[in-house]
């Protein structure tokens, strides 16, 4: 309950990492993937400019994966490449 109130938050330096942790712990469980989808894309809208933006994009695509949803996960990816073109190491692991 704390995590999903701080993810509400108005302060960035609460619900950054409260997003974070909630959909990192829902990803874990497969009953909760659609709770992770929602939390990942809700980091990525919110704070698209983070440092770590690229982290819910990529993992926007593992929960399409694991959802069994292929099309979905391979477009995510690809998205993710192309959201930061001048970060190799994105490029990269969004690609593989």
């Amino acid at each position: 309950a704390l995590l999903a109130a701080a993810a509400t938050s108005t302060d960035a330096r609460f619900a950054r990492p409260a997003l974070a942790r909630l959909a990192e712990r829902e990803f874990a469980d497969p009953v909760s993937l659609p709770a992770a989808r929602g939390h990942f894309a809700e980091y990525a809208r919110r704070f698209a400019t983070a440092p770590d933006a690229w982290v819910p994009a990529i993992r926007l695509g593992q929960v399409a994966q694991a959802e069994g949803r292929r099309e979905a996960a391979v477009a995510a990816f690809v998205a993710a490449a192309e959201a930061h073109p001048d970060d190799a190491f994105v490029r990269a692991l969004a690609l593989a």
